[in-house]
């Protein structure tokens, strides 16, 4: 009998290899996406990842690498019918993403807004115009037509200054008006030709406000009520009372809490039902007004009243340190300003991360009567101490350090000269016998 062979077929599955997500670099920004062979779904799924393009039309935006073969690390940009042939090759593992400021003509047109003020589509002509700092240094020139967004030039703002920048931390000033992101260059009245400012909005960061009771009292029902001047405006709040709206990142310039305070510090905000440690705000900067003299010269003195969007940091109000010597002078200056051991290390470790951009830092304190003309608290009953500490710091390039010699003597200084210049009674700060209140908070002077 022939032997008969048994041979067992195989078909062997060839498995295309998985490559890793995407990552898009933009500005200071990284981000991991998916692989879409579909040109417009990639740009969209960019768009929708960072914020800072979130109101760039797409035609504005260009995609290139550099990993391309044969093309020495040049970068090159990617055109929409060569994506889907590149987009899952293995050398493809990083793009960057660029502005197109030329094209912000065709940025996406404001249709919420009344557009009887914007002529027709047979007259809309492209127009130039240049960005210049509110000092008027310039940035960038760009085409736009009458429908471009505010917000489309604030993009290209945010990608040219190129510091991890979004949107909502810069304004766009054309003449006296702060122009919002919906608003359209017909709106705002710009021609071919014209200048357009922006400035960089300043964060009152984390003004947290502790109220303490008499350590040997009972709980006290209390109400607190901030009132901020028109420099600022009300950008997060917690606990967040039912009904508070939030227009044009903001939430207006006044806000108040009903509140249980224990003897232990905690809080019962009650209209939320919620229990806190303290309450929560923070304010970004609007348009200074401008600046009007007095009608007639004063020979009294009064307070000088904190403009928070004016606000500055110089050497002769201030102390410079390098970056590493400032979380222990912080330490100090805040112990003796009568701040608790849980404000002083929520004071630093909240500040610390924006102060290590820098290698020199200069501080000062506000003082209290000062402050109070930017944001008035009242908290009721009457607290019989208010400690209010507020921060302003920015950073100093090595060459500015010769300006700043009285700022880095006076760091030497012991710290207790800061109770005078705030103003605080640390007699009573530290009494458990009182009702105490404490507000902590800073803001980050930016120079650019």
């Amino acid at each position: 009998m022939a032997r008969v062979n048994n041979v067992t077929n195989t078909h062997h599955t060839t498995t295309a290899p998985v490559l890793d997500a995407l990552v898009v670099v933009y500005g200071n920004r990284k981000v991991a996406i998916r692989r879409v062979a579909n040109y417009q779904a990639t740009v969209t799924s960019i768009k929708r990842s960072v914020r800072a393009l979130a109101q760039v039309a797409t035609p504005s935006i260009i995609i290139k690498c550099n990993t391309l073969p044969e093309q020495d690390g040049e970068y090159i940009e990617i055109s929409e019918d060569a994506w889907p042939d590149l987009i899952f090759r293995s050398y493809l593992k990083k793009v960057e993403v660029e502005v197109d400021t030329s094209s912000l003509a065709h940025a996406v047109p404001g249709d919420t807004l009344d557009r009887s003020r914007q002529p027709g589509t047979s007259t809309q002509k492209a127009m130039n115009i240049s960005v210049v700092s509110i000092t008027g240094m310039p940035l960038l020139k760009c085409k736009v037509n009458p429908t471009t967004r505010a917000g489309g030039i604030l993009s290209a703002i945010a990608s040219k200054l190129d510091g991890g920048l979004c949107v909502s931390d810069i304004a766009l000033v054309y003449g006296n008006i702060n122009a919002r992101e919906e608003d359209t260059m017909a709106v705002l009245g710009v021609k071919d030709g014209d200048s357009v400012a922006y400035r960089l909005r300043m964060l009152g960061g984390k003004p947290v406000i502790y109220l303490q009771p008499p350590s040997a009292g009972s709980a006290v029902d209390a109400t607190v009520r901030l009132s901020l001047s028109e420099s600022w405006s009300l950008s997060a709040l917690y606990p967040i009372r039912p009904g508070s709206t939030y227009v044009d990142s903001s939430y207006g310039q006044e806000t108040s809490w009903a509140v249980r305070a224990d003897s232990n510090g905690m809080l019962y905000d009650k209209a939320t039902e919620s229990e806190v440690s303290y309450l929560y705000w923070e304010a970004r900067t609007n348009l200074p007004p401008p600046l009007t003299p007095p009608t007639s010269p004063s020979l009294t003195p009064s307070a000088v009243a904190f403009d928070p969007s004016r606000a500055e940091v110089s050497a002769s109000d201030s102390v410079l340190l390098p970056v590493d010597k400032i979380p222990g002078y912080l330490d100090r200056v805040l112990a003796a300003l009568s701040l608790h051991t849980e404000a002083r290390t929520s004071f630093i470790t909240y500040w610390l991360p924006s102060m290590l951009k820098h290698a020199h830092v200069a501080l000062r304190f506000v003082p209290q009567s000062d402050y109070e003309h930017a944001a008035r608290l009242t908290v009721t009953p009457a607290p019989d101490i208010v400690t209010r500490v507020f921060m302003l710091f920015r950073g100093v390039e090595e060459g500015e350090m010769a300006n700043w010699t009285a700022a880095v003597d006076r760091a030497d200084e012991d710290v207790e000269f800061w109770k005078g210049v705030v103003g605080v009674d640390v007699a009573l700060a530290q009494d458990a016998s009182l009702f105490r209140v404490l507000e902590w908070g800073g803001m980050e002077v930016l120079t650019r």
